[in-house]
Order: C-alpha cells, then structure tokens, then sequence
C-alpha cells in the first residue's frame, strides 16, 4: 500500500505521517449532528479501508499518524439522507498504544505538511485470519472525534482489526447504486454509543 511519509517535529517529538496515496473516488465520509460518523463506500472502498486498518493496526512505531484525504465527487443525495451534516471529511487515524495526537497537534501538523516535501513509501498488507478475533477484547477500544475538516479515529490493534474485519464483509457487493441496506454500527467498540457507522453506498 502506497503512502507518501514526513516526518514533522513538534516540540522535540518526532511525528511520522502516512498520507495515503490513491484515495478511491467511492470512498467518503460524513460526521452528523447526532455526534455520528460515518463511513461510505462500495466494494473497492472497503477493500481499501480494510487493508489500511490493517496496516495500521500492525505499525508498532511511536507517533506514527495515518492521514486519508477525501477525493470522492459531490452527492446531492447525500443532503436528503443526512441533513445538517458536515461532508467530505478527512480521516486522521492513530494506535493510541503508541501514539497521543491533540486537536491542536493535527492543526500544527497539517500546516507544516504544506511546506515539507514528502517521499512515497510502500507499507506491505500484512495477512491476517479474522476468525482469530475474540468480541470480549473490543470493548471502548475507539475514540472518535470529530474537528474541523477531520475525523480523528483512535484505537488499538484489536480494535482496528475489529474495524478491518467489518469493513472486508463488504468487500464481495457489486455495485449497485440501489443498495443502501449493508451496514454496520461499530458501538460495540465505543461502549455502546453510535459514534461511527460503516455504511455501502454506490454512486453510479
């Protein structure tokens, strides 16, 4: 999986930031006034979503930040379903294990990543048999915040996993722009509120 990686400093600290390359156009988010996020994508999508938690949920190095810009084109649809939502929101992602990112931080971090020139670097995928995950590990294993552009998602190997694992059981719908009942709530990672929502969605 292809990245393009800074390393920035803040304060003597060292913060490595994996911008991923090649954002599928059908993939989005949306962060709602119910304090609800929400992820929406087709099968490529998820592919793609399943394999970052993956390999993010295998970097162990300390203040590794995985940034995903949003690239998907406008959806007047959208503005039905979801009203009074914030949408084409970036996603910040870190392994709170190793990594402690404040609002603050990420807005001190995107300024410098205009002005520091970055390097593509590939990540292997590594491979992993979901069977293997264990629900009593999972429980508020994910924070989410919401700030400005961003989602800001924080967890755990396991959690991310969880996320993966979720995200792979969309990977086999062909596209159908009429297919908007495939959906997962991941409460159970966020003692049980509806913080964020895996959803499929096809724009045709």
């Amino acid at each position: 999986m292809k990245f393009v990686y800074r390393e920035l400093i803040i304060k003597s600290t060292i913060y490595r930031i994996y911008e991923v390359a090649n954002v599928p156009k059908q993939f989005r988010s949306l962060y709602t006034p119910n304090d609800n996020s929400c992820i929406l994508a087709n099968a490529e999508g998820y592919r793609f979503l399943c394999n970052l938690l993956v390999v993010v949920a295998n970097i162990k190095i300390d203040n590794s930040i995985f940034l995903v810009f949003d690239e998907s084109k406008e959806c007047e649809q959208f503005h039905e379903y979801y009203l009074g939502a914030e949408f084409h929101k970036n996603i910040m992602i870190s392994n709170y294990r190793y990594s402690h990112i404040s609002k603050k931080q990420l807005s001190q971090l995107l300024d410098m990543r205009k002005y520091t020139k970055g390097r593509l670097v590939k990540l292997e995928i590594p491979k992993y048999n979901f069977d293997k995950l264990y629900h009593w590990n999972f429980k508020n294993k994910l924070t989410v915040r919401n700030y400005s552009k961003w989602i800001m998602l924080s967890s755990d190997f396991d959690g991310y996993l969880y996320m993966a694992r979720e995200a792979n059981s969309f990977t086999d719908i062909e596209d159908d722009p009429e297919e908007y009942f495939a959906h997962a709530h991941l409460s159970f990672l966020t003692n049980q509120e509806d913080k964020l929502d895996l959803r499929y969605f096809y724009q045709g």
